[in-house]
């Protein structure tokens, strides 16, 4: 085999296992019948080191282990944007704590005024400690932002054309 044909083999054998990556960073794997043509190889050639080095078996253990790095950084970008709404309802909360226990601080408070400052401290009580001690598991207001992400995705899916803002 020329030198040229087994550069050719290589390439090949690189893009049939790891696949190709376009500009718009979308990976694709095509068929070995579609770069055998392409490289213009001989199929019996590319075939016979196919199957005596697995060609078959390394592209599936690798698209097995992209999926899971896929799947993985989907789960950390997830958690990361919860972890960010829970740090703001913890500041919001903290804000509102501030600003109630301002108002205590000013003697010019009215009795209905004094009532919803307690009512707006109770609830902050009884939130705060939810917010904060979080566990990505086990945790309701978890799942119930991936119930809310999850309704998103299928409205965006439904519903072609709208554009949230």
């Amino acid at each position: 085999m020329s030198s040229k044909n087994s550069s050719n083999l290589d390439n090949l054998k690189y893009e049939y296992i790891y696949g190709s990556i376009h500009k718009d960073g979308r990976r694709s794997f095509r068929s070995l019948d579609n770069l055998i043509k392409d490289y213009e190889l001989a199929a019996s050639t590319v075939y016979r080191h196919s199957s005596k080095e697995q060609w078959k078996d390394q592209r599936v253990a690798y698209r097995t282990e992209l999926s899971e790095e896929i799947k993985k950084a989907r789960k950390h970008d997830i958690v990361n944007d919860i972890e960010m709404i829970h740090n703001k309802a913890t500041q919001g909360l903290l804000l509102i704590l501030d600003k109630a226990i301002n108002c205590l601080n000013n003697d010019t408070i009215n009795p209905r005024g004094l009532y919803n400052l307690t009512q707006t401290i109770i609830a902050c009580y009884k939130n705060l400690p939810e917010v904060v001690e979080t566990d990505e598991d086990d945790n309701e207001a978890f799942r119930a932002a991936m119930d809310m992400l999850d309704q998103i995705a299928a409205f965006k899916r439904d519903t072609p054309g709208f554009e949230f803002k």
